[in-house]
């Protein structure tokens, strides 16, 4: 029998992201739930789990408003413990076990977490709270009734604290409650349907929310979650783990990749696989081709936001019909193009992007002038341009505050950057302004290559596709400087280029 879980059911009914493991484990508790390459967890065992946790997270008796942080080495415990903290009511911020102690603790006291759930002994005085240690063997052996008596709070309470990327300063607090995060959730399981035991494994970190949706929809769907708890060889772990649907962003797809130029492959690498998903940061044709020629040809790029979820699909059909494109607002979810006085634009003018849908976020935690900006009149707007085709296409064009003016005409990052990527040996590009004190803004650009590149002849490739709009300065690097969550910094590479660019203007430069 197929189970079906209504999200927005769960939620008229105050219940939280737990109880959909609960529902699987009451019909089918033997069916795997988490896979790693050293553990197998149903979903009668991972229900077990997280009422065990749950509980002993309830006999900490924390005060009312606090939270509490999660910091974890493995990625599977780091899971139940997550899941654990909505059973039990409490607010949760996630912790990389890597991150620098002084942002560690800068995100503990601006979400008042009073205890650190850890597997790391490490984590033990270094953020002066007490650290709550989590033992995998303690878990997997814990038996007896399960205490259905822990506390449940109500739909609107916060459930979620995410950070946001902190590529332009002190990053946000998104705060997600139990109503706005299973709105999201129905959303998500609409994107792609799941086939019950299928298996879906994400490259990223489960310390980012990206990883969380997608691995709770999966397993709202009666899907199983896979996880990498350490480094391995992905394409042998996608085989022997019998790997259904893949996730990744840009910079790991490039790593997938290049591990292919060692193995004798003819078509796809993984052809068992039902999707490729991509997302993160704009995705080039170039990577789009490569991937669905060499990894998988059902390759889908997906554009979300860590307040709202996932809004559009690029499904292949997609991609072929509006190369470049983000591709269609997903199941659920409207968008709308408009100027700067909030009126829809006609299909195929550029502007700003607002998307509505059940779900998403409440509000950015103590910055209300901030949450007033970005949720106006029941839209969400995310600080995009973009252009609707008229099939209602999204074409990503650059973040608002990313737009240039150069000779009083605005540019859009994409137009530089979709241009230099069709170079052969460009694997990814960011355009940015540089300023100046004549001409509004000087057009620059940076772009990670494959092959060694001169500057010129890149600089003269965009000449002949972009005229005026063509970057006077770019950047050729290995690598480009990304933040944890694997986006690009675009304030280092303006230092960069500024920096270079005034020597080149210098007397004797």
């Amino acid at each position: 029998m197929r189970v079906t879980i209504r999200v927005s059911a769960l939620a008229r009914a105050w219940m939280n992201v737990a109880d959909i493991i609960d529902q699987h484990a009451r019909e089918r508790a033997f069916a795997v739930a988490l896979l790693t390459e050293r553990w197998t967890i149903s979903f009668g065992a991972l229900d077990q789990m997280v009422w065990w946790l749950a509980a002993r997270i309830a006999r900490l008796e924390l005060p009312a408003g606090a939270a509490i942080a999660l910091s974890f080495r493995s990625q599977a415990l780091h899971a139940i413990a997550s899941l654990a903290a909505f059973r039990a009511g409490i607010a949760q911020i996630s912790i990389a076990a890597e991150s620098p102690e002084l942002l560690g603790r800068a995100l503990i006291l601006r979400t008042a977490a009073a205890v650190v759930l850890s597997d790391d002994a490490a984590m033990v005085n270094r953020y002066g709270i007490t650290v709550v240690a989590v033992d995998a063997n303690e878990m997997f052996i814990a038996q007896g009734a399960i205490d259905r008596g822990v506390r449940r709070v109500g739909p609107d309470a916060p459930a979620l604290y995410v950070p946001g990327s902190g590529t332009t300063g002190e990053p946000r607090i998104i705060t997600y409650t139990t109503r706005g995060l299973l709105g999201l959730l129905e959303r998500e399981r609409a994107i792609w349907p799941v086939r019950r035991d299928e298996r879906h494994l994400m490259l990223s970190s489960f310390d980012y929310f990206t990883s969380k949706r997608h691995t709770f929809a999966f397993l709202a769907g009666g899907g199983a979650a896979v996880f990498l708890d350490q480094p391995t060889a992905i394409y042998e772990l996608c085989d022997r783990l019998a790997v259904d649907h893949l996730s990744m962003v840009v910079p790991q797809a490039w790593r997938l990749l290049w591990l292919l130029r060692g193995m004798r492959a003819h078509g796809s690498r993984l052809p068992r696989l039902r999707s490729l998903i991509l997302g993160g940061s704009p995705v080039s044709e170039q990577l789009r081709r490569r991937l669905r020629a060499s990894v998988s040809a059902n390759t889908w790029v997906r554009c979300g936001m860590n307040e709202f979820g996932q809004a559009t699909i690029a499904t292949p059909e997609i991609q072929d019909l509006h190369p470049g494109s983000v591709g269609r607002p997903c199941s659920g979810v409207e968008i709308e193009v408009v100027d700067d006085d909030d009126r829809p634009l006609p299909r195929g003018t550029a502007g700003h992007v607002r998307v509505r849908g059940e779900g998403g976020f409440s509000h950015y935690l103590g910055d209300p002038e901030a949450t007033a900006r970005a949720l106006r009149g029941g839209w969400f707007y995310p600080g995009d341009l973009g252009l609707l085709t008229s099939d209602g296409t999204l074409v990503f064009k650059g973040r608002s505050d990313d737009l240039m003016i150069f000779d009083g005409i605005n540019v859009y990052p994409r137009e530089i950057e979709s241009v230099l990527e069709q170079h052969p040996a460009v694997v990814e590009a960011v355009a940015f302004p540089l300023a100046s004190t004549t001409r509004n803004q000087l057009l620059a650009a940076a772009v990670e290559v494959s092959v060694a590149v001169d500057e010129s002849e890149l600089r003269a490739f965009c000449r002949e596709r972009l005229g005026v709009k063509a970057p006077a300065r770019i950047v050729v690097a290995d690598r480009l400087p990304r933040n944890a969550s694997g986006k690009v910094l675009k304030r280092e590479l303006a230092k960069m280029a500024g920096v270079r660019w005034e020597s080149h203007l210098a007397p004797g430069g």
